[in-house]
C-alpha cells in the first residue's frame, strides 16, 4: 500500500511539474529581433534537419521517431528508446548555412497521463542567411556608393514533450 501511495505522489509531482511548466511556455515573449522586423520570416523552418528527414519530405512526419521529430511531429518523441544527441552543419548557397543542436531523452517518470513512457528534448536551430551587396546610384543613374547589408540570421529554439497513449 505505502508503495502504491509513492507512485501515485511521483506521478502527481510530474504533473504538476508538466503543468507549469506548459503554463511558462504559454506566456508571451518578448521579441529578440527588433532590429530586423520584417527582413527574413523564418523560412529556416521550411528547410530539412537531418538526412533521413530531408530524404523522406514530408512524409516524415509520420514515421518520426528520433530526434529530429521535435522539428516535424513532436508526438515521435514517445518513440525515443534512449538518449540522443544530435549536431548539424549544412553548409548552403555563398554564405548561407543552417545549424542544428538537440539532446532528447526518454523520461524517468510514468507521463502525466499515467502511461509509462514519456520523453523531452530540446533543441536549437540557427540559420545565417549571409549578405547582401548592394549599389546605389544617383538620380542621374551616376554611381553613389557601394554597401554590404546583412540578410538577418535566424533562432529558433524548441522544447518538446510527449508520452504514448498506449503500449505500442
Amino acid at each position: 500500500m505505502r508503495r502504491a501511495s509513492e507512485g501515485i505522489r511521483r506521478n502527481r509531482r510530474a504533473a504538476d511539474l508538466l503543468l507549469v511548466s506548459f503554463a511558462f511556455l504559454c506566456l508571451p515573449a518578448p521579441s529578440i529581433a527588433a532590429n530586423d522586423i520584417g527582413t527574413t520570416a523564418l523560412p529556416v523552418l521550411s528547410m530539412p534537419t537531418g538526412a533521413r528527414a530531408a530524404v523522406l519530405g514530408a512524409g516524415f512526419a509520420a514515421v518520426a521517431d528520433d530526434l529530429y521529430s521535435l522539428q516535424y511531429n513532436p508526438a515521435g518523441l514517445s518513440r525515443l528508446r534512449g538518449q540522443e544527441a544530435s549536431f548539424m552543419f549544412l553548409k548552403g548557397v555563398e554564405d548561407t548555412a543552417l545549424e542544428f543542436a538537440g539532446y532528447g531523452q526518454p523520461l524517468p517518470v510514468t507521463g502525466a497521463l499515467n502511461s509509462g513512457y514519456a520523453a523531452a528534448a530540446a533543441g536549437l536551430l540557427y540559420s545565417q542567411n549571409g549578405s547582401i551587396h548592394v549599389n546605389r546610384t544617383n538620380p542621374d543613374g551616376s554611381f553613389l556608393d557601394s554597401r554590404t547589408l546583412s540578410a538577418g540570421s535566424d533562432l529558433v529554439v524548441a522544447v518538446g514533450y510527449a508520452e504514448r497513449l498506449t503500449e505500442e
